[in-house]
């Protein structure tokens, strides 16, 4: 059974559909609502659990009800939460997903105790980083954190997997460090400086990844 090990994030998904979104200044009635316990590193947990991998999780929750029920849903799904940490100055992380009749959303992301997982947090964790074939990061975590984690493992020759959303700039030591990148379009471009909408334009931009050393 392959070890795997997600240091990423946890959101509250408070989950909007209406016939579109409100213009600046207008309020529109919407047609449902439902909350969800997301965030993409814990997505990637559950996902990787029920995929049948033995699974780890390290990151922040608040010390409130949805921090609660993130720890039920790990506990449901076999997920180890030992480097889970309740953080008492942030809640837990909210996002607010408007999705249209069309089916796009447009989303808010509140980081809230998520951005609070720290290098100590990391490595405090070390042991069971050490220990995985598979490392799991994103970017919706301090990105220095998810360096630290990605270092320890690469030391011990796991694999590392990065889905780098947000989009936003990454150092440039970061790139040796991963296996597998998992950009979208607007993501390919932030760090390629080219568009994904052409074969062509895809394979100079992934060259421009490989030569960072992906």
């Amino acid at each position: 059974m392959k070890r795997v090990v997600v240091v990423g994030s946890f959101v509250m998904d408070l989950v909007v559909w209406a016939s579109r979104r409100p213009v600046k200044g207008e309020s529109i009635l919407g047609d449902d609502f439902a909350m969800f316990p997301g965030g993409k590193g814990a997505n990637q947990a559950v996902a990787a659990a029920r995929l049948g991998a033995d699974v780890a999780m390290i990151g922040r929750l608040g010390e409130d009800a949805f921090g609660d029920m993130f720890l039920e849903v790990l506990s449901e799904e076999g997920i180890d939460s030992e480097y889970v940490i309740r953080d008492s100055r942030e809640g837990t992380g909210v996002g607010t997903p408007v999705i249209d009749r069309d089916g796009d959303n447009s989303i808010i992301m509140i980081p809230r105790a998520n951005k609070r997982l720290s290098i100590e947090d990391i490595n405090n964790a070390s042991r069971v980083l050490e220990q995985c074939d598979v490392l799991l990061v994103q970017l919706e975590v301090p990105v220095e954190a998810s360096m630290r984690a990605a270092e320890t493992a690469h030391k011990a020759h796991s694999k590392l997997i990065l889905d780098p959303a947000p989009a936003m700039s990454i150092p440039e030591e970061f790139f040796p460090l991963i296996d597998v990148i998992m950009p979208n379009e607007v993501e390919f471009q932030m760090l390629t400086g080219s568009p994904a909408d052409t074969i062509e334009s895809v394979k100079k931009g992934s060259r421009i990844l490989m030569d960072k050393g992906i």
